[in-house]
């Protein structure tokens, strides 16, 4: 997770990985960050376990939540729907 932004985000940040099949969403899982981050600083890489199969059919989405004051609501997602290797 990058704070790409202006903003100090505090702890309690919380990302998570949802499949996708169309206009519906499956939590997949979720982590909160037990640490703040400041603007330009990045956190250690955030891994979840999910099988080939747990994939949506539209692919995975990554949303991050609960940040504080937000400047820009649009950068808290990134989509991947590109075939998976099984």
């Amino acid at each position: 997770v990058d704070n790409t932004g202006l903003v100090y985000a505090p702890a309690g940040v919380t990302v998570s990985l949802y499949a996708v099949s169309g206009a519906s969403e499956t939590l997949l899982g979720s982590e909160t960050l037990a640490t703040p981050l400041e603007p330009g600083d990045r956190t250690a890489p955030i891994e979840f376990a999910i099988l080939v199969s747990d994939i949506g059919s539209n692919g995975l989405r990554v949303e991050v939540e609960g940040a504080a004051r937000e400047c820009d609501e649009t950068d808290n997602v990134e989509a991947w729907d590109e075939e998976a290797c099984p």
